[in-house]
């Protein structure tokens, strides 16, 4: 069984580094840091395509709540996490306030479709996001399918699955990610680490979150689609290699 499992490591470490190489480094030193952390990740997806998690929560002591809103993809999700006895599964979008929402998706490809490989990820309450990659799919307005889905403030879905403190909030829900930061209590939840998606907001959004969280005390850096966040007054952290690394790769 050991030898299987360091394949299966093996192998998605090969999946995930050509995508994140820099943000998996740091989740795999925030895990030998923490290896009993709480998180939160929205938009989960399958919890595999573009996932800088999967590793640590596999190898790690972690326990966590995943959110998905597409349903199709929730199910991929939970046929890989649905019996995890540390992770609670929420097929649900997080936002400002409560309640059935519309919500953007592209329709579950057929069996025999060649389809660009992040094509199940694209998924958000903004239409113009996922209309955006038409470059990427030519008939993407034929495919896209607008549902409602139960909408949860973050302060609520972490309440309703228990949670009090978090060590970690990961977050991917092209171009709604900085919707969601602006609505978290940095002076309550303080997480250690925080990473989100930059990749689909606008300059001003990207300054006004980085701003954001800078006044909230994370240091942070960019790599790819995404930015790492580093809560500075933790000074356990700032004194490790994660702290360490951080610091070598710092954005100004």
């Amino acid at each position: 069984m050991a030898s299987i499992s360091r394949r299966i490591k093996n192998r998605l470490k090969r999946t995930l580094r050509p995508a994140a190489n820099k943000i998996v480094k740091a989740v795999e030193l925030f895990g030998k840091a923490y290896p009993n952390a709480s998180f939160i990740q929205i938009g989960a997806n399958d919890g595999l395509v573009r996932d800088p998690l999967r590793i640590e929560i596999e190898r790690r002591n972690w326990k966590g709540i995943m959110v998905e809103p597409v349903p199709y993809v929730f199910k991929k999700l939970a046929n890989r996490y649905g019996k995890h006895p540390r992770v609670a599964l929420e097929n649900a979008a997080i936002s400002s306030t409560s309640g059935q929402l519309p919500f953007y998706h592209l329709r579950q490809a057929l069996p025999d479709e060649e389809v660009w490989e992040w094509y199940h990820a694209l998924g958000s309450f903004r239409k113009e996001v996922i209309l955006s990659h038409k470059h990427l799919i030519a008939d993407i307005e034929d495919r896209v399918v607008e549902i409602k889905v139960p909408g949860l403030t973050f302060d609520d879905i972490c309440a309703k699955h228990g949670f009090s403190h978090l060590d970690l909030i990961q977050i991917d829900t092209e171009g709604y990610d900085f919707e969601i930061i602006k609505t978290i209590n940095f002076d309550h939840w303080q997480p250690r680490m925080l990473i989100y998606e930059h990749h689909h907001l606008s300059p001003e959004d990207k300054r006004a979150a980085n701003d954001l969280l800078r006044k909230n005390g994370y240091s942070m850096f960019e790599y790819g689609l995404d930015t790492a966040c580093l809560l500075t007054a933790d000074e356990a952290t700032q004194q490790s290699r994660l702290g360490r690394y951080f610091r070598s790769l710092q954005t100004a």
